[in-house]
């Protein structure tokens, strides 16, 4: 085995000793583990080989950092197709700014035009191609901070953002997708692009509490008749915020059990003063 311990093996000089990809890929791995919104790739693809460079670009950058903001650097113009925006640069310069469809043409042919110069070096023919390969724009980015609930919405979400969410494996492994609380429904996705999961059917009819998992702060708990549900939201001022929108939810059921109440009232009323 190459890690005979794991992520716990020791590296290095006293350690097992890494190739070239094999520190490319720990050091991927060490930047995975970190859990961040944006992530800043120096090229990792770059001392792999095509098999490899492929699983980790399926797998892990658009896989398990499906849900994050990627900023990928590579040369590797097979990649290109999978951004959604690109930034072509040569020489520390910026020569072209769009779409796959917009810069590829570019990408593909400026090494043969460069191929004339006899004093380019060999690694220098490839240009530096910089992916944003993001789920949602950066100048959205600020969304990932609303603290704030709004049972009048116009669009209908109380609230929304970044939470955790244990899952119900024999590991109690914890996943972090994008919430929002719509319809009277507790929902996520996993990539802002994908189709809604409902986790809560009715949240009229659960109860909502905080409270702590272990090393884990920030938690909560949502109760429904038929299962729970663990959450860790990032901060204090987030947890409470969830709590909220989750009790306002609960408190619009009373609200219509109330209404209803009233028009049946006024319903009987008037039948009894028009007989």
């Amino acid at each position: 085995m190459i890690l005979p311990n794991g992520d716990r093996t020791e590296v290095g000089e006293n350690g097992v000793t890494l190739s070239g990809g094999q520190k490319a890929r720990l050091a991927l791995a060490r930047a995975v583990y970190m859990e961040k919104d944006i992530y800043l790739l120096d090229d990792p693809l770059a001392a792999v080989d095509a098999d490899v460079a492929d699983h980790l670009m399926e797998k892990c950058i658009m896989g398990i950092l499906g849900s994050k903001t990627r900023i990928l650097c590579t040369h590797r113009i097979e990649f290109v197709d999978k951004a959604d925006v690109v930034i072509l640069m040569d020489n520390g310069r910026i020569i072209k700014t769009g779409t796959p469809e917009e810069v590829l043409p570019m990408v593909e042919a400026e090494p043969k035009n460069r191929k004339n110069h006899k004093n380019v070096k060999d690694k220098d023919t490839l240009l530096n191609v910089f992916l944003a390969i993001a789920v949602d724009n950066l100048a959205n980015a600020q969304e990932l901070t609303k603290e704030d609930f709004n049972v009048d919405a116009p669009n209908g979400v109380v609230m929304e953002g970044y939470l955790f969410k244990r899952a119900s494996n024999a590991f109690k492994t914890w996943n972090r997708r994008w919430f929002s609380i719509q319809n009277s429904q507790l929902v996520y996705q996993k990539r802002l692009k994908d189709a809604l999961t409902v986790v809560v059917e009715d949240l009229r009819l659960c109860s909502v509490k905080p409270c702590e998992d272990g090393e884990r702060r920030f938690c909560f708990e949502v109760v429904s008749p038929s299962k729970s549900c663990m959450l860790q939201a990032e901060s204090e001022k987030l947890r409470q915020s969830w709590i909220q929108a989750v009790q306002a939810s609960i408190a619009s059921a009373y609200r219509e059990i109330s209404d209803n109440y009233y028009i049946e009232v006024l319903t009987l009323i008037l039948t009894l003063i028009l007989h």
